[in-house]
């Protein structure tokens, strides 16, 4: 995707290392990324190729060894609202119920409750929880509960997503389903997303771009579009997506570059 004026994410000669042990253990190493406003872009690698290191810095929760990380052109030096996370643990309230969770961060900046529930309730509509709002959240399913992590995250309005793994604890049918609550998201707010995961077909079916990074120290190996994120979202029929040829295509084709390049230290 060729990106045009200010990217809303950017790395720049990205490296992370933690210090441990005798000498620093590097995370990530030389990463060059730009993100435009409402692309939905997927990273993939193997365990512990620094993904979610990659997210981390984003978000402004590990500071860069070296290089810079970008938010519309600014360095990012600490979280902001206008950059939500999602984790694969939703980190839900317990003591509050489906709509008081959804609507914390609008209580938060001081709106009163009429005005937060008419705030939040579209979300509750889109992710299929307006039936559950008063249900406490510890009563909900771990899918249920995903669900309102989403539309917490989107609640404050941010610019950008930041999502890891946050479907990687669920079953595959309720892993599916929010897939397709995710997507239908993306469209509705076209908001700019930024997803780690461990799944090729997820990847594949979510994002607009597909980044891969190396194992440890990750780099950034390939990167290419994904066409199907937008062609489900234009005209539906996910199932009918995921059994096309061009999409098992696709499968072989990214699971041949995780393969060639998931030793640690191997060549880019």
């Amino acid at each position: 995707m060729t990106i045009t004026g200010t990217p809303e994410l950017e790395a720049r000669g990205l490296t992370v290392e933690y210090a441990g042990g005798d000498r620093p253990l590097p995370a990530l190493r030389n990463i060059d990324l730009s993100v435009a406003a409402g692309e939905f872009v997927a990273v993939v690698g193997p365990s512990g190729s620094g993904k979610t290191t990659l997210l981390n810095a984003f978000a402004g929760f590990v500071p860069p060894t070296s290089g810079e990380v970008l938010f519309r052109g600014t360095p990012i030096r600490a979280p902001s609202v206008e950059r939500a996370m999602v984790f694969q643990r939703h980190a839900l309230l317990p003591w509050l119920n489906v709509v008081e969770n959804v609507a914390f961060p609008l209580k938060l900046r001081g709106l009163d409750r009429r005005r937060r529930r008419e705030a939040v309730t579209p979300l509750l509509v889109t992710t299929g929880l307006v039936d559950f709002a008063g249900k406490p959240v510890w009563t909900l399913s771990g899918g249920m509960q995903q669900r309102v992590g989403l539309a917490r995250a989107l609640a404050a309005d941010p610019a950008v997503l930041l999502l890891d793994e946050p479907l990687g604890a669920l079953d595959a049918i309720t892993r599916e389903d929010l897939q397709r609550v995710l997507l239908d998201l993306w469209a509705s707010t076209r908001k700019t997303a930024v997803l780690i995961t461990h799944d090729i077909e997820e990847a594949l079916f979510l994002g607009t771009r597909v980044v891969v990074l190396s194992a440890r120290p990750g780099r950034i190996v390939a990167a290419f579009e994904s066409p199907f994120a937008r062609e489900v979202a234009a005209a539906g029929g996910a199932r009918k997506v995921r059994a096309s040829a061009a999409f098992g295509e696709a499968k072989a084709g990214l699971r041949d570059i995780l393969a060639r390049h998931a030793v640690v230290g191997a060549a880019a």
